[in-house]
């Protein structure tokens, strides 16, 4: 039960809005702050991804709609996810630019 309510929590409370929404606008929106950010924060990243014309919504796409779950090791995804209930979906962001370094 306790785990509904998380989830609850999670996508009522630090979900962007519409983040799952049909046309996924949320989702969409945190994918184009990510591809900033990691122009901003990765500047060599960016330009590696953009000389082979690698689309970071490719990669990104499965981190931020499962929230990593089953795509890092669950003590991993647990400890990201207690870093999300606490400081927000910027935890999301900063181990998602965490793993593209």
């Amino acid at each position: 039960e306790e785990a509904f309510w998380v989830s609850v929590h999670i996508l009522s409370k630090i979900l962007p809005e519409k983040y799952f929404s049909e046309e996924l606008t949320g989702l969409r929106v945190e994918q184009k702050l990510l591809r900033k950010l990691v122009k901003q924060k990765l500047p060599r990243t960016d330009e590696f991804l953009n000389e082979r014309d690698v689309d970071i919504t490719l990669v990104s796409i499965n981190w931020l709609v499962t929230l990593f779950a089953g795509v890092l090791p669950p003590v991993m995804v647990y400890r990201v996810w207690d870093v999300m209930l606490y400081r927000g979906f910027s935890a999301v962001h900063s181990m998602s630019l965490f793993l593209l370094r």
